[in-house]
C-alpha cells in the first residue's frame, strides 16, 4: 500500500522500524525460503508481532451501547433470534443464513453488491458496514432485518413475533419493534470475539522476547509471508493491531461490479449521508459531529477489514470482487486505478514467490472452526 505518514508516526511510537522486503526469486526453493526466513526477526518487528496478537488491547473501540436492555437480556435469547428465520418475509431467513457460524460468522454471500463481513469482534467497531453507515450493533442489525434483498420484514411483525413467540414483556410496538429486535441480537453479537490462531502462538512468543527459533509454529515459507507483509508488501500500515485493521476507511481502487449501485460504489460518502439520516444515529457524539462529510478522500473509501479468519471468508474486498487470497493480493501488487474517485495504492512489486509466502503467512491467522 502506499506510505501514509500517521502510520509511519504510529510505528514511530511503538518504537518499530519496518523492515524491507526479502526478495525471493519467481520459483524460490525451499532451502532458499529457510535461510532468509529462518534469520531472526529484530526487537521492533518482534514489539510489532506482540501488538497483532491475539489478546492485545484494541486501538479503537465502540462506545458502550445506548439502550437499556443489556442488562436484561438473556444470552440465550439473544441467540435464539439470531438464528430465527421467522424474522423474515419468506420465513426462512435468519440472521444466521448469511453470517453462518462455521464460516467465521461470514459467508460466500453477495447480496446486492456486499460481501458478508464476518461477525467476529465487530463490537469494536465504530461505525458498522462496510462504509459504515450503521452506528453501532443494535442500529445495524435494523438494515438486514428490513432490507428487500436480505430478510425484508417489517417492524410490526417483530412486535407480533416477539410477543408471541418469546413472550417479550415490555412494550413493543411498531414504532419499537426493530430497534428492539436489533438491541436483542447485538447482545449476541456482542459476544462474538475472534478465536486465537496458530499466528498468535508465534504472537506470544515475541512478548517473551524473541521469535526468530520458533519453527514449525510457523514455517519457514510463513515466516517469509510475514516479513513481506512487515516490509515491502506494506500491509501493515493499514493491517495492525490484534484485529489486523485500523478500523478506518480508504479507497483502495476496487472495481465495482455489475450488481453495485453508483451510490453504493461511492462508499464512505454515501455511507455518511445514510447515517445522519437514521433515526437512531446518535448525531451528537463527537466522532459523528466531526465525520468527513464532503471530504474527497471519502469517496470510493471502505472500512479496512480484518484479516483474521480470512480463510473462511471468501470472496475478498467489500463487494466480492476477488474469489482468491492470491487474487486479492495481486490487486494490492498491481495498484489498479479506482473507478471512483482516488486510489491511495501504489504498485508493490511482488514476485509469484512473494505472494505464495504471503498468502501463506496470511492463512495462520486463521483457525479450524466448528
Amino acid at each position: 500500500m502506499a506510505a501514509d505518514p500517521r502510520r509511519g508516526r504510529l510505528f514511530a511510537a511503538l518504537g518499530v522500524t519496518l523492515v524491507a522486503a526479502v526478495p525471493l526469486g519467481l520459483h524460490p526453493t525451499q532451502k532458499e525460503i529457510s535461510a532468509r526466513a529462518h534469520t531472526s526477526f529484530g526487537p521492533g518487528e518482534d514489539e510489532l508481532f506482540a501488538t497483532m496478537r491475539h489478546d492485545a488491547p484494541v486501538a479503537f473501540t465502540a462506545p458502550p451501547p445506548r439502550d437499556d436492555n443489556n442488562g436484561v437480556i438473556s444470552p440465550t435469547l439473544a441467540r435464539d433470534l439470531f438464528f430465527d428465520p421467522g424474522f423474515s418475509r419468506d420465513g426462512k431467513t435468519a440472521c444466521a443464513t448469511c453470517h453462518v457460524p462455521s464460516s467465521a460468522f461470514a459467508s460466500s454471500r453477495t447480496v446486492a453488491g456486499r460481501n458478508t463481513p464476518t461477525l467476529f469482534s465487530s463490537r469494536h467497531w465504530r461505525f458498522l458496514n462496510w462504509d459504515g453507515s450503521a452506528d453501532g450493533l443494535a442500529t445495524q442489525a435494523n438494515g438486514p432485518l428490513t432490507g428487500v434483498h436480505e430478510m425484508a420484514f417489517d417492524c410490526a411483525g417483530v412486535a407480533d413475533r416477539l410477543q408471541k413467540n418469546y413472550a417479550w414483556a415490555k412494550p413493543v410496538d411498531a414504532n419499537t419493534g426493530c430497534l428492539t429486535f436489533g438491541n436483542l441480537v447485538a447482545r449476541y453479537v456482542a459476544e462474538l470475539e475472534f478465536p486465537p490462531a496458530r499466528f498468535d502462538v508465534y504472537a506470544r512468543a515475541a512478548t517473551a522476547g524473541g521469535t526468530g527459533t520458533l519453527e514449525p509454529v510457523l514455517n519457514a515459507r510463513e515466516l517469509a509471508g510475514a516479513r513481506v507483509f512487515l516490509g515491502g508488501g506494506r500491509c501493515v500500515q493499514c493491517h495492525h493491531g490484534p484485529l489486523l485493521s485500523d478500523g478506518d476507511f480508504h479507497n483502495v481502487g476496487v472495481p465495482a461490479t455489475p450488481d453495485e449501485s453508483p451510490e453504493q460504489a461511492a462508499g464512505r460518502i454515501a455511507g455518511i449521508e445514510r447515517l445522519l439520516s437514521d433515526p437512531f444515529t446518535c448525531r451528537t457524539c463527537p466522532d459523528v459531529v466531526t465525520l468527513p462529510r464532503k471530504r474527497h478522500s471519502a469517496l470510493g473509501a471502505f472500512r479496512t477489514p480484518s484479516l483474521r479468519e480470512l480463510t473462511h471468508t471468501a470472496p475478498y474486498m467489500h463487494n466480492g470482487f476477488y474469489p482468491t487470497l492470491e487474487n486479492a493480493i495481486g490487486h494490492y501488487s498491481t495498484a489498479p486505478e479506482a473507478t471512483v474517485g482516488d486510489t491511495e495504492l501504489s504498485p508493490v512489486p511482488l514476485s509469484a514467490g512473494d505472494v505464495e509466502a504471503l498468502a501463506a503467512f496470511l492463512r495462520t491467522l486463521s483457525t479450524p472452526l466448528p
